[in-house]
């Protein structure tokens, strides 16, 4: 798929990229809104901007916001795989985009409104990290434990699933 950013408010900005996200890799997306200057970045690097982008209405209150899909019934979820969400309410440079993308921030982050970890929940509730309580239900959520893999090392964690890089000590193979 194609990166979009778009804003409805008395009318449309859609900030639409011609980059297709890679497929079967994992990646980061981002996507920043500064004045009425909208960015688009895959792993830290900008793709594409635009300006003369409308302002969000502060009052806007939704009973529905899709995560991965549109907001039409018709059109189908995305089929990918997520690990975090994350909103804020303060426009971010590239600069700490790069400096946060691959690491979890903590409840208090400068600007976080709203943090889910797609490795922290169950059944059909989505936690929000970011202790505003903005916790959400999810459909069809397939839950993957994650932690250290690797027999070899102290971290090891017999219930992972998903290697997520915490392996640090080793201690030696099993014969």
């Amino acid at each position: 798929g194609y990166p979009r950013f778009e804003i409805i408010k008395n009318g449309k900005s859609s900030l639409n990229s011609s980059t297709q996200i890679p497929i079967n890799e994992w990646i980061h997306l981002a996507a920043s809104l500064d004045g009425d200057k909208a960015t688009i970045y895959v792993n830290g690097v900008e793709i594409i901007q635009k300006t003369g982008m409308q302002s969000p209405a502060a009052d806007i209150i939704r009973n529905k916001c899709y995560i991965a899909r549109s907001n039409w019934i018709q059109d189908s979820y995305a089929d990918a795989i997520y690990d975090e969400l994350r909103f804020y309410n303060v426009a971010r440079t590239q600069s700490e985009i790069l400096s946060s993308m691959n690491n979890s921030i903590t409840s208090g982050t400068r600007g976080v409104i709203a943090y889910w970890k797609f490795n922290a929940g169950g059944g059909n509730t989505l936690y929000d990290h970011s202790g505003n309580g903005k916790h959400g239900i999810i459909n069809g959520a397939t839950w993957v434990t994650e932690g250290c893999t690797d027999l070899c090392y102290q971290e090891y964690n017999a219930l992972a699933e998903v290697d997520d890089g915490s392996c640090n000590t080793f201690t030696g193979c099993p014969d």
